[in-house]
C-alpha cells in the first residue's frame, strides 16, 4: 500500500508519508486490501530451504506436512 515498486524515490521523505498513510489506513480498517494486489490463499504441502556454502554442501531442509504436523527432513545437497 506503501510501494511505488521500482519508480525512483526522490526523497526519502516520500517514503516515510507513504509509509504513514499505509499505517493509518490499515490502523483505521484491518481488513483493507490494496486496490493493485491480487490475495491468493496458499496451503503448502511441502516447503524446502537452502542454505548455500562456498564448498557447495549447501544444507537442503524439506518440511512435508503430515496431518496437522510438519515432518523435518535433511536433504543430500
Amino acid at each position: 500500500m506503501a510501494s511505488r515498486q521500482s519508480e525512483v524515490l526522490t526523497d526519502p521523505a516520500d517514503l516515510e508519508h507513504a509509509l504513514t498513510a499505509a499505517e493509518d489506513a490499515v490502523r483505521d480498517n484491518p481488513d483493507v486490501l490494496c486496490e493493485s494486489h491480487t490475495v491468493y490463499a496458499v496451503t503448502p504441502v511441502t516447503v524446502e530451504f537452502w542454505q548455500g556454502d562456498a564448498q557447495r554442501r549447501h544444507v537442503r531442509l524439506r518440511y512435508r506436512r503430515v496431518g496437522d504436523a510438519w515432518a523435518k527432513e535433511l536433504l543430500w545437497p
